[in-house]
């Protein structure tokens, strides 16, 4: 058996719990304790078996969020699957009684996310930086 199938089929294993939390719609998965690209690996798996749920990952920091959304759209790749419906919603980047206004990049990056997530049948996957300047709906 070649190597990475093995480490597959370890995977799998690893994350059955929370694939059949998943499943059944029931409790709050949770995955602890991963560090660097284990977790997108994880998600990417996860991803895998249950391509239709929709999912929102909150990171601690913007850098944390394009780190995990690089690494997501790797894992996409490497498993055979479209990274088309990974979304990245930046935080804001200025504090709020700053009278600068966003740049306008980051406003459309912002307001193309949530337009997928509410102008789709299913929302894409997604996630966010949860910093205390970002004030956005999601």
């Amino acid at each position: 058996m070649p190597a990475a199938s093995q480490a597959t089929t370890y995977w799998d294993q690893l994350l059955q719990p929370v694939a059949e939390a998943l499943r059944q719609s029931r409790g709050r998965p949770c995955l602890t304790g991963l560090h660097g690209s284990t977790t997108a690996f994880a998600l990417a798996l996860l991803a895998k078996e249950r391509q239709k749920l929709s999912c929102l990952i909150a990171t601690a920091s913007d850098e944390e969020a394009e780190r995990l959304h690089d690494d997501l759209q790797f894992f996409y790749t490497l498993l055979g699957l479209s990274p088309e419906p990974l979304t990245l919603f930046p935080e804001w980047e200025i504090l709020p009684y700053e009278a600068t206004p966003p740049h306008v990049e980051l406003i459309a990056q912002r307001m193309r996310t949530l337009q997928r997530l509410v102008g789709t049948g299913s929302a894409p996957r997604g996630r966010t930086s949860g910093t205390s300047a970002d004030r956005g709906p999601v």
